[in-house]
């Protein structure tokens, strides 16, 4: 759910930088049921510009189980037209975990805002 987009710079899950200058990125993701069984559970916020990406990699020891969170910020030049999103890529037995979404308050956020 897309909660404000003054540019209709989202798309998809992904920003898109309308003119160049310095962002902040930040996401704050919300997962529940993930099993002790996963061996790898990666965040990637990644920027086309250059490939640059930002990982918080397994992290899946501090977020077995529910209810759990995370979050990251990342000051970034990026040109006009560049994109940012976010992924998660989980490896292991089990390969399924819920990312809490929707406008509550414990919904995954990811969020774009031009600095200068």
């Amino acid at each position: 759910t897309e909660l404000s987009d003054k540019n209709a710079d989202f798309v998809d899950g992904t920003f898109t930088a309308p003119v160049s200058g310095l962002y902040l990125l930040t996401f704050t993701m919300y997962n529940d049921n993930v099993l002790n069984t996963i061996t790898t559970f990666d965040v990637i916020l990644a920027l086309s510009n250059s490939g640059r990406k930002f990982y918080l990699q397994n992290v899946h020891g501090a977020v077995v189980g529910s209810n759990s969170a995370m979050s990251a910020a990342l000051i970034a030049f990026m040109d006009a037209s560049d994109t940012a999103s976010v992924s998660v890529q989980i490896a292991g037995q089990a390969k399924s975990v819920d990312i809490e979404g929707g406008d509550s308050a414990n919904s995954t956020r990811f969020s774009g805002a031009l600095l200068s």
